[in-house]
């Protein structure tokens, strides 16, 4: 008979107690139903949340070039914000599985997988310890808080990590290695910086919930900044609660009790919740279309909008067309200007050399080819006029077999 571990009745419980929160105010809530203005915060939160998820898939991307990873931006964003959703899985540890195992895929040494996986939460929590002094002193927390930094220094890093590493051994496979490394010799300051931006756009959204249902100046932002960080640490710390459900609205109920009517309260955390699951949800959607467009397919701004509309993400197409173009700018797509004005992206990738598209001038079919003599037609023709050749590619029109049948 298995022995019943304590950490596994801590997200049942918390998740049960917030229900008789909740089961108590509950008419209380539903009176405070957001007006135009509200749901128009609310979806700007919903957009917050969905550009952190991938400012922290490169704040990962940036931890494993410290681990000395070098792997591709794209493939580490998609890998990252599609398993981020498995964090809500029973256990709450399907989300680093799923990234040390591609990580073994790679290449990469169990250790070094292990802890590009274990680093990432630390890192996330001392970031947002650093920001728990904007809200005072806080009964000393707010003093103490950035001295979670010294963890970084070498000396207490390594040690710990050692710690870490041996009593996670198990995540690895049975034929995985762990063998012993030489220590690290610096500290991911970088990283940690990129996590700063991540938490604040997750308070971005937090804040809409706050904007929509009670009031920011009710406490004054530095207060609500430091409670969200405050319950954030917790939620990562606390084992058993599968993406910190309960745990994190549990901390902000007992940190903010009596501050702010617990009505307001339990309205914010739900609808904060909420944004949080789609806005990850979204973001694992986008992963999954991102891969379909590196898996050969060159998708226009309509073929995304069509997607996501088939997901029910009720998304314009203006906005779907902004963000190809912003990903364009971030050179994780790659924009292909064709015939008659339109446009179609493909993923980018350090790896994706040259290549050239058939496009079929009636329905838009594109295909990609290969061709030796272009890229040396192109690199001579640089050569002989003085020019640095930085890429060569070709777009031939014509019609596709269908069409031309059609025709």
């Amino acid at each position: 008979m298995k022995k019943i571990r304590l950490s596994w009745l801590v997200g049942p419980l918390s998740v049960l107690l917030l229900g008789i929160a909740l089961w108590r105010h509950g008419n209380q809530v539903l009176e405070l139903a957001p007006d135009q203005e509200g749901w128009a915060l609310l979806l700007f939160g919903l957009g917050a949340t969905v550009a952190a998820q991938w400012l922290n898939a490169i704040a990962w991307w940036a931890l494993l070039q410290w681990l000395r990873v070098p792997l591709p931006l794209p493939q580490v964003l998609l890998l990252f914000v599609r398993t981020n959703v498995y964090k809500y899985l029973p256990g709450g540890i399907w989300h680093h599985l799923g990234r040390l195992r591609w990580l073994r895929s790679q290449a990469v040494s169990g250790r070094r997988a292990l802890l590009a996986v274990l680093l990432d939460p630390l890192l996330m929590m001392i970031a947002a310890l650093c920001l728990v002094p904007l809200g005072g002193l806080q009964w000393g927390i707010g003093l103490l808080a950035p001295f979670a930094l010294l963890l970084l220094q070498p000396c207490w890093l390594n040690p710990l990590l050692e710690r870490l590493l041996r009593s996670k051994r198990a995540m690895l496979g049975p034929a995985d290695e762990c063998s012993s490394d030489a220590p690290l010799l610096g500290s991911p300051w970088q990283p940690l910086l990129l996590e700063l931006p991540f938490l604040l756009l997750r308070f971005a959204g937090f804040g809409c919930c706050i904007a929509t249902f009670s009031s920011i100046s009710s406490l004054g932002l530095g207060v609500w900044l430091a409670a969200f960080c405050l319950a954030w640490v917790v939620g990562l710390v606390v084992p058993g609660a599968p993406g910190g459900i309960g745990v994190f609205e549990l901390v902000l109920l007992a940190r903010l009790r009596g501050l702010i009517p617990e009505a307001e309260l339990l309205a914010v955390l739900v609808s904060y919740r909420l944004i949080s699951v789609g806005a990850e949800l979204l973001a694992a959607a986008g992963a999954d279309l991102f891969e379909r467009v590196g898996a050969g397919h060159h998708l226009s701004a309509e073929d995304v909008h069509l997607q996501l509309l088939r997901a029910d993400a009720r998304v314009s197409l203006a906005t779907v067309y902004r963000t190809l173009r912003l990903l364009a700018s971030m050179a994780l797509l790659r924009e292909l200007e064709l015939p008659e004005g339109s446009r179609r992206f493909e993923l980018a990738s350090a790896e994706l050399h040259d290549h050239h598209h058939l496009v079929c001038a009636a329905c838009g079919r594109t295909e990609e080819f290969d061709s030796a003599q272009v890229l040396q037609a192109g690199a001579d023709a640089a050569a002989k006029h003085g020019f640095r050749l930085l890429s060569s590619r070709l777009t031939v029109r014509g019609l596709c077999g269908a069409c031309a049948a059609a025709v």
